[in-house]
């Protein structure tokens, strides 16, 4: 008797979430049915010719290794949106509630032709990401198809700690809690998925904590590709004021994930020879050299070209996130030979000891301790970073055979 064919997958997310490394892999395998995603711009398309009418992070919204796959978007209304809700001067959590809702019906709309007509009712597997899935959830549930919830962090367990962190703080934070429509939607979403993947064992543990069966988590780490091996790293045999200890943090600079901590572990060291860059977007405020602070570095947004010579520049990574669903920037660092400094509580990348430090506690003082060692100890930093490189538990391997695993479970 002939066998069944394997189920199709029908992958959605908003944005380009881990460089759509899923869809990519189940396109390798011939198992992509489609990708539902809010904006896609292949090399010489429309998107590229109007130039600056579509803003810059939507005209990098492809990848050649999905130019052949199907992909349905909602195309020129996603700008259209934007400059919509800006007309309208909408909140951003207002601009994002509206945004997820909107994507979710236009996807909606076009079920009926993707699911019966082009693949005659044949039900597989439905994976999406969190905060814009409940509906669609729901929709492939009713057709018969096994779903899974991709929980991009540790949900509203992670508010809560910002929120107590802002309440300690007493200062202009940024933070901002979203509406309890927001929390609402997130439970139809856990509730019309048959599994749940976290992408660390952080995130399972803050969603038990929430009251999510553990019985329905999976966690799925994150993957990442290094374009290339690691160039040697060289350290001083001291470091002084005019070599210092350049300790890197890169991504948003935002009170989530501790950037507030780094400015009053440097307040504790004024004469240690220390440079801290900080790379991204910030919504703190941020002392400036003439301020009184000339060993801090505040760059702004920079593409992944200037990212890569910013991690090669430096001499350890620094990530102390009160919380995180996993931290790519980890396997970035790491994959140019960067020893990593971070919290517990994010994607389990760094051995202590081995290719970086773990802040445990998460204080100011304990991160002044790490750093302080580091200082003293260039030539163990130097053995930190020789053992940095990406492990065979975050490599594409090992997350395609995660859902290899995934699908045989939901569909033996």
């Amino acid at each position: 008797m002939k066998s069944p064919p394997p189920p199709p997958w029908i992958f959605c997310q908003l944005g380009s979430r881990e460089h759509y490394a899923i869809p990519r892999l189940l396109h390798r395998r011939g198992r992509l049915a489609a990708l539902l995603t809010d904006f896609w711009a292949p090399p010489g398309s429309l998107w590229h010719r109007l130039g600056p009418a579509i803003p810059a992070r939507l005209r990098e919204r492809f990848h050649p290794e999905l130019a052949e796959a199907r992909v349905l978007h909602p195309g020129i209304r996603r700008p259209l949106f934007d400059l919509r809700s800006r007309a309208l001067r909408r909140t951003p959590w207002e601009t994002t509630l509206r945004r997820n809702a909107w994507f979710q019906a236009w996807h909606q709309r076009r079920l009926h032709a993707l699911l019966d007509r082009d693949l005659r009712g044949r039900p597989g597997v439905f994976f999406a990401f969190s905060y814009a899935a409940g509906d669609l959830l729901r929709a492939f549930r009713s057709r018969g198809w096994k779903t899974i919830l991709g929980q991009i962090d540790p949900g509203k367990l992670e508010e809560d700690l910002v929120a107590a962190e802002a309440a300690r703080i007493g200062a202009e934070t940024g933070f901002a809690r979203p509406p309890a429509t927001y929390w609402k939607s997130w439970h139809t979403e856990l509730e019309a998925a048959d599994l749940v993947a976290v992408n660390s064992p952080w995130s399972a543990e803050a969603l038990v904590r929430q009251g999510v069966s553990d019985k329905k988590l999976r966690v799925l780490p994150l993957a990442y590709e290094a374009p290339s091996a690691p160039r040697p790293r060289e350290y001083p045999p001291a470091f002084t004021p005019e070599r210092p200890l350049r300790v890197l943090y890169l991504g948003q600079i935002i009170l989530r994930k501790g950037a507030h901590l780094l400015l009053e572990t440097m307040a504790g060291l004024p004469d240690a020879p220390i440079e801290l860059s900080f790379v991204g977007p910030a919504d703190l405020p941020l002392p400036a050299p003439a301020d009184g602070w000339p060993r801090i570095v505040a760059t702004g947004p920079v593409s992944r070209r200037e990212a890569a010579e910013h991690y090669r520049r430096a001499d350890c990574f620094i990530l102390p996130t009160l919380s995180d669903g996993f931290a790519l920037t980890q396997l970035e660092a790491q994959a140019t030979g960067l020893p990593v400094l971070a919290s517990r509580f994010c994607g389990a990348v760094v051995q202590d000891g081995v290719n970086g430090r773990i802040i445990d506690p998460l204080t100011p003082e304990r991160i002044r301790e790490i750093l302080t060692w580091c200082l003293d100890h260039p030539r163990e930093l130097a053995r930190l970073a020789g053992a940095s490189g990406i492990d065979p538990s975050f490599s594409l391997t090992a997350l395609d055979q995660n859902l290899v695993s995934l699908e045989t479970e939901l569909w033996p």
